[in-house]
């Protein structure tokens, strides 16, 4: 339920009713102008004698510009922006296969989900805290949560570049996460808490080149018996060449690294990567990226039963990350094709090999239609662990904005995974009706 909400407060970046900076500096320059005048009313005695010593011009110029420049100050130091956002989304809906297994359970159930954003934005520096409540409430009672989420990011601008730091954490179950992870719901639904930071940076050196800088870290925890919690951390410095206006070329460096928290088997992957590649404006509204490269692992597996033993192996695989992208007026739409190492509650590192592809279009104001589908290949560096796995998704919403504060969705959600985990196939059917009441964001300047 809170992928269609964090879509939707992405979307959301709706500032009117704010008073702008330019609007400010804008009434700090007139007042500047009238201040200016004001000074050289003031001045007019002094003017008579300095236009007899040859100094009249200097007089209305210092006299203007000293009560103009404190004014302005006074306009522009505390030019901040601020929003506040929430909406109430009821949701009713029938999965015919809500555990994802050949051993099916079919639930039908009601959702509450109440989203809130709060925006604070000054020239350089903005601050976003993003927070989401739902209840989930099936007639089988093993699927039932409160789920939570809260996230907090600080963006600023530097003079040639910028820096961000995310801090999120999200508390939810097995049957929200597992899909894209490991497959694997359970007969109920098992708690899963996620804690992940996130920090960003570039700087360009001149015109065309600069140096760019990444960091992720995550904690994972489970409540299922299952599933392992896990560590893992990314990171990379890099080297960005603005070739020309439409074309930036990029080469980085990076490392991994994997700890799970299993009770019988410990495993730790450390690995090193190089990646490179460029990303392109192919006319106003196509943008093409490709990135491609290398990484290697090294990985210490522990046993920790009865009979303790230890062992140490390396595995390799290419990394792939690259998207087509189309804006228009109403519509657009994305391809993404990606292959990268992904932390799962396996305890091991998974080679996903993934193609995501998303479309929305804007019929007219009040109505709107989204589709997207997801297909992956999921592989184990140790072909003996057997957690091999491909996954498909696909879903289509439409939504009718029936008043200014209220709105109806229809949607339905395709699965479908074939799993060495299960030794078989399954898949689910699923649909969603939703109203939602969104009342006009509060928006204010100081």
């Amino acid at each position: 339920m809170r992928g269609w909400t964090s879509q939707r407060r992405g979307q959301r970046q709706d500032w009117k009713g704010i008073e702008p900076c330019t609007r400010r500096t804008s009434e700090a320059t007139s007042a500047t102008d009238d201040a200016g005048s004001a000074g050289t009313r003031a001045t007019a005695g002094t003017q008579i004698l300095a236009r007899r010593a040859g100094l009249a011009r200097l007089a209305r110029v210092i006299s203007s510009r000293v009560c103009g420049a404190l004014l302005f100050v006074s306009f522009t130091a505390t030019c901040d922006e601020f929003l506040i956002e929430y909406s109430i989304e009821a949701s009713q809906s029938y999965d015919d296969n809500i555990n994802l297994s050949p051993n099916s359970l079919s639930a039908s159930g009601t959702i509450i989900a109440l989203p809130l954003k709060f925006i604070r934005r000054s020239e350089r520096t903005s601050y976003e805290l993003e927070a989401e409540a739902s209840a989930h409430r099936y007639d089988l009672d093993a699927f039932n949560s409160d789920n939570q989420y809260l996230a907090g990011e600080v963006s600023h601008a530097l003079g040639q570049g910028d820096a961000s730091l995310t801090a999120s954490f999200t508390r939810d179950t097995t049957r929200d996460s597992e899909f894209l992870d490991t497959g694997v719901v359970g007969p109920s639904a098992s708690r899963r808490e996620k804690a992940n930071v996130l920090g960003l940076g570039s700087w360009m050196l001149n015109e065309k080149h600069g140096v760019i800088a990444r960091l992720e870290y995550s904690d994972v925890a489970y409540e299922s018996l299952r599933l392992n919690d896990y560590e893992y951390a990314t990171s990379y410095v890099g080297w960005r060449f603005q070739a020309t206006e439409q074309i930036q070329w990029s080469l980085q460096a990076g490392a991994t690294r994997f700890v799970n928290d299993s009770p019988v088997q410990s495993l730790e992957s450390q690995g090193l990567s190089t990646q490179g590649g460029f990303k392109a404006s192919l006319n106003e509204r196509l943008t093409l990226s490709v990135q491609g490269g290398w990484i290697n692992f090294d990985n210490e597996l522990e046993s920790l039963t009865s009979t303790a033993s230890s062992d140490s192996d390396s595995a390799s695989s290419y990394l792939l990350d690259s998207s087509l992208n189309y804006r228009a007026e109403r519509a657009q739409w994305k391809v993404a094709l990606t292959r990268r190492p992904t932390p799962s509650g396996f305890g091991v590192l998974l080679n996903t090999s993934r193609l995501d592809a998303n479309y929305s279009y804007r019929a007219s104001q009040r109505l709107t239609l989204e589709l997207k589908a997801k297909a992956g290949m999921q592989e184990s560096q140790d072909p003996s662990i057997g957690r091999d796995r491909d996954f498909i998704n696909g879903s289509a919403r439409m939504a009718y904005k029936f008043d200014p504060h209220w709105s109806l969705a229809a949607s339905y959600v395709y699965r479908w995974q074939d799993s060495e985990v299960f030794s078989g196939q399954a898949d689910s059917n699923a649909a969603f009706i939703s109203l939602q009441y969104e009342p006009l964001a509060k928006t204010w300047s100081r």
